[in-house]
């Protein structure tokens, strides 16, 4: 069965409210675009057997801790769509939640594949979730004031200004932790998780204050808590996952060894789960290890997880396949090869690497360091390098990420040294050529560590050898086109919505011209690093265009182009009618 949604915003909406409690999908019937269909594929069971089962146990587990969700207003106008549709009435709790939960899994496929839909759920999520500016308390600023004098600074008095920044800080924080979960609950690892679960595991983080790692527990949050969201933990997750989707399905737990856990699980509290695993699972370590040296274990396909899901307990590595069953589901699909490096007794048993092959190729490599980047210590040699070298063709695009990394290391110490950059490492590091490439889930922090000092209009005049000066320089189209300034580059990019529009002298961005018919008096940028989209124009005659372009140029309606001046060089692709096409 295929639905259609008829507008883009209803759809971001629908899947905001995917992991909202309070109005979960009273839009998701509304979400789609009539020209994209919801994927057909829904989340894969985390058991590979027994899918209808776990679905009506994960529904009668939501009916168990909230009896009025089944009549719940998003809820019920879920089930009379599906009524509408399918001609079947359900009238059951379980059933009504079951179709429900299907149509939070189409939704859900829908944040997965769609990076604008998924940017518009965190946009709705920072809404309904994230403190603004206004809200920050009073309270927090008078804490900070206190930690100043704490540190020598004498008595202060935050002006309005000072205030204002500080909660700026805090609300940004708030949104990038919410930022974590959105795109872990809708990643391809989270797929393998039953959509009760993950709604079950997202209404119960917003409920969470900060985590006391000496006691495994979590605070509760309120209106007028500060910080941000609590920190998504991969392996915790899956530990957690394993136990309570085997709990509701009433399978053995007798290989879980932590009486507080067990008990836990009795009330299935996500905080007090995710608290007790967190703490049984070592969080805070200050990720030294005592040697490189080790050796690598192959987990061939379609083996026993279990070996390999024992030898990660306990050691906080952070990957999902800790979880029994993620282990399961993925082992299924290719090979795992993990690095174990030496323990302190001299055995092969920390895990630092995994390399998680699908068929014959390889799918990721995961590190132990934050966001599962490779740990700066397995950076500093070749064993990762080596081993992916053996797979050939396969391991060219490892080889480019590991380099990136690596040189990324090496500009890092050179910050903390106090050490100036150099232009090929500034170009490095502010991805103006091309982006950094690593192995985490996310981009590495240590980018914007590095960045954050530096003047970004100095490091553009630095990469243009100085030709243009900081003040010549825009930093967005705004900022270009503001009257009285005389900008020359602008680093970002440009919507063209008129003739004889002002464009920069060199773009460091792409040009949009999709709203213009004519280029007639248009003076384009001697060079554009991005794509030129000029693909409503039918005449061309006389115009010259960038001597350089660093991506695509569309001119795929033109009809006439006498005296069309092209560029010398385009490093993408040309779209142009084949009766223009130079000869």
């Amino acid at each position: 069965m295929r639905i259609q949604f008829k507008d883009m915003r209803l759809m971001a909406l629908a899947l905001c409210r995917l992991w909202t409690a309070v109005c979960l999908v009273a839009f998701a019937s509304q979400a789609l675009s009539q020209n994209e269909a919801v994927a057909a594929e829904s989340c894969a069971s985390i058991f590979a057997s027994a899918v209808k089962v776990q679905d009506k146990a994960g529904a009668l587990f939501l009916h168990g801790r909230d009896s009025q969700l089944h009549i719940s207003a998003f809820v019920e106008k879920t089930v009379q769509q599906n009524q509408r549709v399918t001609g079947t009435k359900v009238s059951k709790p379980a059933d009504k939640l079951n179709v429900w939960l299907e149509q939070l899994g189409r939704v859900a496929d829908k944040a997965g594949t769609s990076t604008y839909a998924r940017e518009q759920v965190k946009a709705l999520i920072h809404q309904q979730y994230a403190m603004t500016v206004a809200e920050v308390p009073e309270s927090y600023y008078t804490q900070q004031t206190q930690i100043a004098r704490d540190r020598g600074h004498g008595n202060t008095v935050l002006n309005e200004t000072q205030k204002s920044v500080l909660a700026q800080t805090v609300v940004m924080d708030q949104q990038q932790s919410l930022n974590l979960w959105v795109d872990y609950l809708v990643s391809n690892e989270t797929q393998v998780y039953p959509m009760w679960l993950k709604y079950w595991m997202f209404t119960g983080m917003t409920k969470l204050s900060k985590f006391d790692a000496e006691t495994g527990s979590f605070g509760n949050r309120s209106k007028e808590t500060v910080a941000p969201f609590v920190e998504v933990n991969y392996e915790a997750l899956a530990y957690v996952a394993d136990a309570v989707v085997r709990k509701i399905n009433k399978k053995s737990l007798t290989d879980i060894s932590d009486p507080v856990f067990v008990k836990a699980l009795d009330g299935m509290n996500f905080g007090k789960l995710y608290g007790q695993a967190l703490y049984k699972l070592g969080v805070g370590r200050d990720g030294y290890f005592e040697t490189n040296e080790g050796r690598w274990v192959l987990y061939p396909r379609d083996s026993d997880p279990m070996p390999m899901v024992k030898s990660l307990e306990g050691r906080n590595t952070g990957w999902c396949i800790a979880g029994e069953s993620t282990a399961r589901t993925y082992i299924r699909d290719g090979d795992f090869y993990i690095y174990y490096s030496r323990d302190k007794k001299g055995q092969n048993q920390v895990p630092r690497v995994a390399i998680r092959m699908q068929g014959d190729q390889i799918a990721e490599v995961r590190g132990v360091a934050k966001e599962q980047n490779l740990d700066a210590q397995i950076q500093s040699g070749s064993i990762v390098s080596d081993k992916i070298k053996t797979f050939g063709v396969r391991g060219e695009k490892f080889t480019r990420k590991d380099a990136d990394m690596k040189m990324l290391t090496m500009i890092d110490k050179k910050v903390l040294l106090g050490q100036p950059l150099s232009k090929g490492e500034v170009v490095f590091v502010r991805e103006f050529e091309r982006p950094i490439e690593g192995f985490g889930w996310n981009k590495d922090p240590r980018i914007e560590e590095i960045l954050a000092h530096r003047d970004l209009k100095e490091d553009v005049a630095l990469y243009l050898d100085h030709v243009y000066s900081k003040d010549e320089i825009a930093l967005s189209a705004a900022e270009f086109l503001n009257a009285g300034k005389t900008f020359k580059v602008l680093k970002g990019d440009i919507t063209v919505t008129e003739e004889g529009q002002r464009l920069p002298e060199l773009l460091l961005g792409n040009l949009n011209g999709e709203f213009i018919d004519s280029a007639t008096g248009l003076k384009f940028p001697r060079k554009v690093s991005g794509d030129v989209v000029l693909n409503r124009i039918t005449t061309a005659n006389g115009v010259r265009l960038p001597e350089e372009i660093g991506g695509n140029l569309d001119l795929s309606n033109l009809k006439t182009s006498q005296g069309l001046h092209l560029p010398s060089v385009i490093k993408g692709s040309l779209k142009i009618p084949k009766s223009l096409m130079p000869k």
